[in-house]
């Protein structure tokens, strides 16, 4: 009989995925684990960048360009969720869109916190995320799953123009305010936002870094032949994964439309989709800072796209292409191979073994 050969893990019991792939400063596991260094000057530059951004003559202009590039990074770290399950999904703006007006309408309607009228955003798109995900894991091949992610994208934005205040959306939402302490002013916005993006990202890490994140890879990496021999069923994990990414999405469309104090259907739109998807390309798809790198990139991108009208979708697709086919790891790939960064995502050691 033929035997091929397959990579399986050294050990799928649950208790050694909970466990992580290096050792731990002075376990037996492994050798301690440095610190790298260039990891950690980047983030004080990054950090130093916002601390200056107030300060500079165009103070006003790179605010909002952050603040909207963080939402549309919270929203590509859903989609790299979903992708490290072995997912592309289009539907991220459509749950952008309905935590946009979750928020939007329980703060302006019934006067409530836009706190909490932000947590309600996530639950709701956290709960259909969940339930559209059943439905769509179900799709026979990874163009259906995309073709109906994408039609949910457009379902919502359609019910929402019919239904829910028309095409001309919901203005006046307000602004969050806690204790007193507004956040209308944009500085104070800018410091929200980056400290909501800066959570969601540690959120991610932390998730991908975990036992669970392990059988996340799995499902990516061997769920045809590996899964079911170790009791796992695929299914589920694409399920959690589209949940959590659906409640990102969510919380993004909720930082959007506080920080706009309007939002509307045509804002969630094809374009919006794409927009996802290309910061996530741009940065590395398969990196957890790729959409945050990638979201800087495209807003940057956008302020000379702005000069022509009707543009950008095809610029962002040329971008799209050209980066597929010459930067396939992204930006930030690129300067790992360069810098000797490691990637932000767990390892699993491997053996070659015989399967009959």
């Amino acid at each position: 009989m033929t035997s091929h050969v397959v990579d399986v893990p050294e050990d799928p019991s649950p208790a050694k995925l909970r466990e992580p792939s290096h050792g731990a400063p002075g376990s037996s596991g492994g050798p301690a684990r440095r610190i790298p260094v260039l990891p950690v000057v980047v983030a004080v530059l990054a950090g130093l960048v916002l601390l200056a951004i107030p300060e500079t003559a165009r103070a006003g202009y790179y605010q909002y360009s952050f603040i909207t590039a963080s939402a549309l990074a919270i929203a590509g770290l859903g989609f790299y969720l979903v992708y490290q399950v072995g997912g592309v999904t289009f539907a991220q703006a459509g749950f952008m869109a309905i935590g946009a007006y979750t928020s939007g309408l329980l703060s302006r309607e019934l006067g409530w916190n836009v706190f909490l009228t932000a947590l309600v955003a996530i639950a709701v798109t956290v709960v259909l995320g969940a339930v559209i995900g059943v439905l769509i894991t179900r799709a026979r091949s990874e163009f259906h799953f995309i073709l109906v992610t994408f039609a949910f994208s457009e379902v919502v934005r359609l019910s929402l123009t019919r239904w829910v205040y028309g095409a001309d959306g919901i203005p006046g939402i307000p602004s969050p305010e806690l204790f007193g302490y507004s956040f209308r002013d944009p500085t104070r916005y800018y410091w929200l936002a980056a400290v909501v993006l800066l959570l969601c990202a540690a959120l991610v890490w932390r998730l991908m870094h975990s036992g669970l994140g392990r059988m996340l890879l799995s499902v990516r990496e061997g769920e045809l032949h590996l899964a079911p021999s170790f009791g796992i069923r695929p299914e589920t994990y694409k399920v959690l994964a589209f949940a959590v990414a659906s409640g990102l999405a969510g919380l993004a469309g909720a930082v959007q439309a506080h920080f706009t104090n309007f939002a509307s259907p045509d804002q969630f739109g094809l374009q919006f989709s794409v927009l996802i998807l290309t910061a996530a390309v741009i940065g590395g798809v398969g990196y957890i800072a790729g959409p945050i790198v990638g979201a800087l990139v495209l807003i940057s991108l956008e302020r000379y796209l702005s000069a022509y009208p009707g543009t950008s979708i095809v610029a962002y697709g040329v971008v799209l292409v050209v980066v597929m086919l010459l930067l396939p790891e992204g930006l930030v790939g690129l300067v790992g191979r360069i810098a000797g960064l490691r990637r932000f995502l767990p390892g699993r050691p491997s053996r070659k073994v015989e399967q009959p």
